[in-house]
C-alpha cells in the first residue's frame, strides 16, 4: 500500500499528531507501574505487597505477550473503511479507559487484606491463595488485566503506523518523534501523578490517566 505522504515532506505538526499516542500510553505506564501500583499494594495488601505486585504484573505480562501477536496480525488484514489500524486503536483505548475506571473503583472500595497472626507466616503458594481469594484484590487484578488488554490492542495496531504512513526516507525523523513522545510521556506521567497529584485521592489520578489517554489518543486517531 503506497504511503499517503509519498512525494511530500511531512510537517512537524503531522509528525506530532502521528506520534501523539506514544505520549499517551507512556504517560499511563510511567505513572501506573512506577508510582501508583506499588503505593496501592502497600495500602491494599501491606503484609503481602511484594507478592501482590509480582502477581499483578506477572499475570498482566501474559496479556502483554500474547495480545500484540494476535491483534497485529488481525490489523494487518483489516479492511475497515476507517483504515486497518484506526478501529483497533479506538477499541483498545475505549477498553483501556474502562479498565482504569474499574481499577479506581476496586481500590476505592476494597478492604485491606489483613496480616497473618504473629508466628504464622504463610508460604509462597498460601500467599497467592490469600491474595486470589480476597474479593478486592481479585477485582483489582481483573481490572488491571482489562487495562493491559485494551492498551495492547491499541498499541499493537498503532505500532504499524510508521511503516504504513511514513515514506521510507522520512522514517528516521518519524522514529525521532516517536522517541520524543515516548520519553516525554514517561517523564510527564511521573511528574504529574507523583508530584502535582501526589497527595490527591487515587480516583483523581485514575481520572487524569484516563483523560490524558483519551484526549491525546484522539489526536492520533484524527491525524492518521
Amino acid at each position: 500500500m503506497p504511503s499517503p505522504y509519498e512525494g511530500t515532506t511531512i510537517k512537524h505538526r503531522q509528525h506530532l499528531a502521528i506520534s501523539a499516542y506514544w505520549f499517551a500510553t507512556n504517560f499511563l505506564w510511567g505513572a501506573l507501574l512506577v508510582l501508583m501500583l506499588p503505593n496501592e499494594m502497600r495500602m491494599l495488601a501491606p503484609h503481602y505487597r511484594v507478592a501482590a505486585l509480582g502477581l499483578l504484573t506477572g499475570i498482566a505480562a501474559i496479556v502483554a505477550l500474547t495480545v500484540p501477536l494476535i491483534v497485529g496480525a488481525l490489523s494487518d488484514r483489516c479492511t475497515s473503511p476507517r483504515g486497518r489500524r484506526r478501529p483497533y486503536i479506538i477499541a483498545g483505548v475505549t477498553i483501556n479507559v474502562i479498565g482504569l475506571g474499574l481499577m479506581a473503583a476496586a481500590f476505592t472500595f476494597a478492604d485491606k487484606i489483613p496480616s497473618p497472626p504473629a508466628g504464622q507466616e504463610p508460604g509462597q503458594w498460601q500467599t497467592i491463595g490469600i491474595l486470589l481469594s480476597h474479593p478486592g484484590f481479585l477485582w483489582f487484578l481483573l481490572a488491571f488485566i482489562v487495562v493491559q488488554f485494551g492498551n495492547n490492542v491499541a498499541s499493537a495496531a498503532y505500532s504499524g503506523i510508521i511503516p504504513d504512513l511514513i515514506p521510507e526516507e522520512q522514517r528516521g525523523a518519524a522514529s525521532g518523534y516517536m522517541a520524543l513522545m515516548s520519553q516525554g510521556g514517561t517523564l510527564f506521567g511521573g511528574v504529574v501523578v507523583g508530584f502535582l497529584l501526589g497527595k490527591q485521592p487515587e480516583w483523581i489520578k485514575y481520572g487524569v490517566l484516563a483523560l490524558v489517554l483519551a484526549v491525546v489518543a484522539s489526536v492520533t486517531i484524527k491525524g492518521i
